[in-house]
């Protein structure tokens, strides 16, 4: 699959960190970031599996849901390499004791 660009990800940081930083009362005291990363490999079945659990797909037996696998294929197989794809995740975490404004 296309990656997301970095300028994306790093907008979203940004107004993670406008967001905590605007609100003094968060965190009491001082915070810290830390940034992980993980990739999670599918075969076709099993990213079928996370498509089909999302609720907002089209209902199963309508010419929606069957236009939606028939593509979901296509773009499986011409992104794949060795029969899967690749899903990469960063998770950032904002670690301090939370204050008033961040407790409740």
């Amino acid at each position: 699959m296309t990656p997301e660009p970095r300028d994306t990800k790093e907008r979203f940081t940004d107004r993670v960190d406008d967001y905590v930083r605007a609100r003094p009362g968060y965190f009491a005291g001082s915070f810290v970031t830390r940034r992980h990363e993980n990739a999670q490999k599918l075969d076709f079945a099993g990213l079928a599996s996370r498509l089909l659990s999302s609720s907002y797909i089209s209902a199963a037996g309508t010419p929606a849901h069957a236009a939606m696998l028939e593509r979901f294929a296509a773009v499986f197989h011409n992104h794949a390499e060795q029969d899967r794809v690749r899903i990469d995740y960063d998770t950032e975490l904002y670690v301090g004791r939370l204050g008033r404004f961040g407790a409740g």
